[in-house]
């Protein structure tokens, strides 16, 4: 790194810098509503740290505006709390396609104060290996563990100032466009691979080789 760059940074308690929500359910759950406000849980993060919404659940839209905690806003970091998947990050981006929408139970709502830091870098931090780690230093439990309200004690973010952070975001941003541009031309070259495999093995039996 330029050393430059590294003199201006600062490690910082992520406590310092957010604030933390999560969400909740009507009591009886959400089976049986088919429509309403969108309610995300730890199955609708995905490993790429955003969102999937394959099978999406709902709570209705009295409870939702009844609720002081937990309705998901832009530039919103949602958290696992609890679970097999505890720790797991995604980034609420313009991409996001619910407004409304909250979380349930599961998920932590972390909130970035904008003037301190710039949301976007705080998620790439908490989504790299080193901030995932420091997440889960707070895991506890056994058969059903997870992380409790204090884990922003335990993350230490690496902070510069705003304008490098802003620098730094646009260029994982590019460099993160081309890898999954690069993915998803490799998943072609592979679908093609396995048709051309297949037509080989039809030909072979049917005796065209």
């Amino acid at each position: 790194m330029n050393s430059k760059h590294a003199d201006n940074w600062k490690k910082v308690k992520l406590d310092e810098i957010v604030t933390l929500e999560s969400g909740s359910r009507p009591r009886g759950g959400v089976r049986g509503i088919t429509e309403g406000i969108p309610s995300l849980g730890g199955e609708h993060l995905n490993a790429e740290g955003g969102f999937s919404f394959e099978k999406i659940k709902y709570i209705p839209e009295a409870f939702f505006q009844s609720l002081n905690k937990g309705q998901i806003s832009p530039d919103d970091i949602i958290v696992v709390k609890d679970g097999a998947t505890t720790g797991k990050t995604s980034f609420v981006g313009e991409d996001f396609p619910y407004e409304p929408a909250a979380v349930n139970e599961h998920c932590f709502i972390v909130r970035v104060a904008p003037e301190v830091a710039l949301p976007k870098f705080v998620f790439y931090y908490l989504f790299s290996y080193e901030g995932q780690q420091q997440i889960l230093s707070d895991f506890r439990g056994a058969t059903v563990g997870g992380i409790s309200r204090g884990f922003p004690l335990k993350v230490d973010v690496p902070l510069p100032s705003l304008d490098e952070q802003h620098r730094i975001v646009a260029k994982l941003d590019a460099l993160l466009t081309q890898l999954d541009a690069g993915i998803d031309t490799l998943k072609r070259v592979q679908m093609q691979f396995q048709e051309y495999r297949q037509s080989l093995l039809k030909a072979a039996s049917d005796g065209e080789l």
